[in-house]
């Protein structure tokens, strides 16, 4: 007589089922997890794909806020706009940046303030320079001896308006070290507007006896 299959065999087909059914579902589970976690990054490209097909100021503008709206997902999408061709967009861009932590926002700075767009160039310098911050008035500094005589006389330009008393000693140091007139006279006619607009801050501040200043010492943006 034939041999009747056991229990077992007879319930393996249907435990392997299961498990590429539970397999299935665990594999569905985690790309929608997946999707949901990245939500703000997927939407982040959405817009800048709007974007790129955006017509007028208004749309632009919009599309631009809700790229921003995707918070540090979004990150990638926003500071890629400082590339962009449209040189509405980049002016856009930095409307955004100003409310941001420069920090955070850094690297975009950088490839703003070597623009090729004078307006964008003294933009991205003067909001640095209005921020009041160490890290911003670093990066002024340092856009001041830029390879790029452009971007150099425009971050020197920005550098008049930042209060620092180290201000003074970095763009005498710029004067002698210019390599082109241009340069040079930039850094002097910044020079003299800042002694005229903040020197009197020092005259109220004088320095000790000693060579030590009353006023809370700051760093030394020194040439290098």
């Amino acid at each position: 007589m034939p041999t009747k299959p056991s229990a077992t065999n007879a319930d393996a087909p249907r435990r392997s089922g299961q498990r590429g059914f539970i397999m299935v579902l665990a594999l569905m589970f985690l790309m929608f997890a997946g999707v949901v976690w990245q939500r703000h990054r997927l939407r982040a490209h959405w817009w800048g794909i709007q974007l790129a097909s955006a017509a007028t100021t208004e749309d632009k503008a919009e599309c631009i806020a809700r790229i921003a709206d995707q918070g540090s997902q979004g990150y990638d999408v926003l500071f890629g706009l400082a590339y962009e061709d449209d040189r509405e967009v980049r002016q856009m861009l930095l409307a955004v940046l100003a409310g941001m932590p420069v920090m955070e926002s850094a690297g975009a700075y950088r490839t703003l303030l070597r623009d090729d767009d004078a307006e964008v160039r003294e933009t991205a310098a003067l909001d640095l320079a209005f921020r009041n911050q160490m890290a911003a008035t670093e990066m002024i500094v340092n856009a001041a001896r830029d390879e790029s005589a452009p971007t150099a006389i425009t971050a020197m330009a920005a550098l008049r308006r930042i209060g620092d008393e180290t201000i003074a000693s970095c763009l005498s140091e710029i004067i002698t070290a210019a390599p082109d007139p241009l340069r040079r006279a930039q850094a002097v006619e910044s020079l003299v507007i800042w002694l005229d607009t903040h020197g009197r801050e020092l005259l109220l501040h004088p320095t000790e006896p000693g060579g030590t200043s009353k006023r809370p010492s700051r760093p030394r943006w020194r040439l290098h």
